[in-house]
């Protein structure tokens, strides 16, 4: 008995012992598994970082191009003022223009007019009319030349200035929509680093877990192994008090089976005893019959009869 539930109590230990070892061999493997996943999400994150201080240097970049593109916007409002600035003189050359059509077109009625006169006045005064309105003539023509090259030049420049400014005004579009893609993917990588972030920290949370439950699995096996140790220690005392139990179970066996045979030599003495006590009684009364004594006569089994 005290054998099958030591047996059956080292089964239990033992089974208790398997389970814990793979309790343990499940642990290591989830906690290299969050191990691997760290160091990935690890790699991830220093990738990402370095996608966060590239658009950082980036972002960086598009401030400093900022101040360059106020001054682009400064240069592009001093444009326009310089373009309206023309514009202002171009009309002014216009209406000049057309106040000295004007003023030729009354130099040639005054012309008409001196001619008139020099035809019917004397010829000194009409040579001197008509070198007077030659000279008038000449620096109204003149004067009209410079200002149609003057109005060429505000227009060509006007026309550049048109073009620069809409160059500009282009480059800042670019610019806007460059800056607009580059915060939206700036947004985006953000959040994706805050989830990963979030994904570490969780990872690292289960780990921290799973390494508690590794230690207290290791515990619980240290003491199973402890118990298993006690169980085999008490398993050897059990086992040496069991031999000494056999070893007086045998020696009783052997006095009592002395015994036996010393109770059959008693037995079978003292039935050896009855029968020839018996003989002996039959011997005395018939000695006391043939005598006549009605008295019994007792005899000890040793002593002889003598007649």
């Amino acid at each position: 008995m005290m054998e099958t539930s030591f047996s059956l109590d080292n089964t239990l230990q033992a089974s208790e012992v398997e389970r814990l070892k793979s309790m343990m061999t499940d642990a290591e493997e989830q906690i290299s598994c969050l191990t691997c996943t760290k160091e990935e999400l690890e790699i991830l994150v220093i990738v990402l970082k370095g996608k966060v201080d590239e658009q950082s240097a980036y972002i960086t970049l598009l401030e400093e191009r900022k101040d360059e593109l106020m001054m682009l916007r400064s240069k592009c409002n001093e444009l326009s003022h310089k373009l309206s600035e023309q514009v202002l003189k171009t009309e002014e050359f216009k209406n000049l223009s057309t106040h000295l059509k004007e003023l030729k077109d009354k130099a040639e009625a005054e012309c008409l007019v001196a001619r008139e006169k020099r035809e019917t006045e004397a010829p000194p005064a009409a040579v001197q009319d008509s070198l007077r309105i030659a000279f008038i003539k000449e620096q109204y023509e003149t004067k009209n030349q410079e200002l149609k090259q003057q109005l060429s030049m505000s227009k060509k420049h006007g026309e550049e200035m048109l073009l620069k400014l809409q160059d500009a005004i282009d480059e800042i579009e670019n610019r806007k929509k460059s800056e607009a893609v580059n915060l939206k993917r700036n947004e985006e990588l953000s959040v994706r680093l805050s989830a990963l972030e979030a994904e570490l920290q969780s990872a690292l949370a289960e780990k921290r877990e799973k390494s508690k439950a590794y230690d207290r699995t290791m515990a619980e096996l240290e003491c199973a192994l402890l118990s298993l140790e006690c169980c085999k220690e008490e398993k050897d005392k059990l086992g040496a008090s069991l031999l000494e139990i056999e070893a007086e179970k045998s020696r009783l066996a052997t006095e009592l089976t002395s015994v036996k045979g010393q109770l059959e030599d008693l037995k079978s003495s003292t039935k050896f005893e009855k029968d020839e006590y018996g003989s002996l009684a039959e011997v005395e009364h018939a000695l006391n019959g043939s005598t006549g004594n009605s008295s019994p006569i007792f005899l000890k089994p040793d002593e002889t009869v003598w007649y």
